[in-house]
């Protein structure tokens, strides 16, 4: 089930006119939905799957693994263990169009100007569309 904040600030996107605003409200819904989504990963069922350790160090390789995810804590890292783990239909192209739509958004937060047109708002629609 879509979290309420995610849900209506999607919408909000979908439903904006103005570019800007439009790109704000459609990465403020994928960044809630990724924090959201790692939340929930239950990574100790995949460690072994995703990060085998060799038998001469099984458990300390299995519990680095495990710290290494547990202290996934920016916005990228977190998008890639959602990626990897939970949303199976995501491809390399999809993780790059990510960090070209987090690249922008920073921009923006640092005081750049970009201009509304080169704002890519319809690959973080349709990057929304393939997680939610």
């Amino acid at each position: 089930m879509l979290e309420t904040r995610v849900g209506s600030l999607f919408y909000a996107g979908l439903k904006e006119e103005e570019r800007f605003k439009k790109f704000l409200y459609l990465y403020q819904s994928l960044e809630i939905y990724t924090h959201k989504s790692f939340s929930q990963i239950d990574y100790e069922k995949y460690v072994d799957a995703t990060c085998p350790s060799p038998a001469r160090l099984a458990k300390s390789a299995r519990r680095f693994y495990l710290n290494k995810q547990i202290e996934s804590k920016n916005l990228t890292q977190r998008f890639m263990w959602c990626a990897i783990l939970r949303w199976q239909n995501l491809q390399d192209s999809d993780v790059e169009i990510f960090k070209k739509v987090k690249k922008i958004r920073d921009k923006l937060s640092h005081g750049e100007e970009i201009s509304e047109a080169s704002l890519p708002v319809e690959d973080l629609e349709n990057l929304l569309f393939k997680i939610l």
